[in-house]
């Protein structure tokens, strides 16, 4: 299977898909999809499979499970001045209620991208 097949299949299974466009406008006029970054869908994997557990990790459908009142992805990323070096900074160090994750730093990389992708500006 080639890789491009294999990044489209996993965005859709992520819920990555694109959002239809603006009621009266025609598929031409809406704003173009972004490509998203191998970085950004590994990251996604690392929350849902880790950070999910106290985290609001900002995809639709699940459940956000912030009883620790862990802060959630999005808002996180949508802090004034938040960066991605900041968030390595973040992940790596230790937080009293966070337990300790052992994460390579292409883990960390790619779940500060992640976290990073879900900025919204306001």
């Amino acid at each position: 299977m080639k890789p491009e097949l294999v990044v489209v299949i996993f965005g859709l299974l992520m819920g990555c898909t694109p959002a239809p466009p603006a009621t009266g406008s025609s598929p031409e006029a809406a704003s173009p999809v972004q490509p998203v970054g191998l970085d950004v869908y590994r990251g996604s994997a690392i929350a849902q499979m880790v950070c999910v557990q106290c985290h609001d990790i900002g995809i639709a459908g699940l459940p956000p499970e912030t009883q620790v009142n862990a802060p959630a992805f999005p808002e996180v990323a949508s802090r004034g001045g938040a960066t991605s070096e900041q968030l390595k900074r973040w992940i790596r160090t230790t937080h009293p209620i966070m337990p300790t994750f052992m994460f390579s730093e292409g883990d960390v990389a790619d779940l500060a991208a992640y976290i990073m992708s879900l900025h919204h500006p306001d």
